[in-house]
């Protein structure tokens, strides 16, 4: 029997906006531990510039993929099976994501 893909979520930002940072902190904290505990094979991508290392360590304890600054935003998202958003200040999702996507 062939394994499904592996899901992999992504959580791409700007990490020099503090919203930013918030967001994904929070979501490492409260959200992926929740997504783990009902999808144990998903994996989390942290991709962005100006990546802090505080951010870095809370997602290496994690057990999730400090990425960082890469080159090409376009292979991230189509190797991704979801996008993370998590914004809980300013502006709305939808404006602030900028993208929608599906694979199916």
């Amino acid at each position: 029997m062939r394994r499904p893909p592996a899901i992999i979520v992504l959580l791409a930002a700007s990490f020099a906006w503090p919203p930013n940072v918030q967001g994904a902190r929070r979501f490492l904290e409260e959200g992926w531990p929740r997504v783990k505990g009902r999808v144990p094979d998903a994996r989390l991508r942290l991709v962005g510039k100006n990546l802090p290392d505080a951010l870095r360590e809370t997602a290496r304890r994690a057990g999730v993929a400090a990425v960082g600054h890469v080159e090409s935003m376009e292979e991230e998202f189509a190797r991704a099976t979801v996008l993370v958003v998590p914004l809980w200040v300013g502006v709305t999702t939808s404006a602030a994501s900028g993208t929608t996507f599906w694979r199916y």
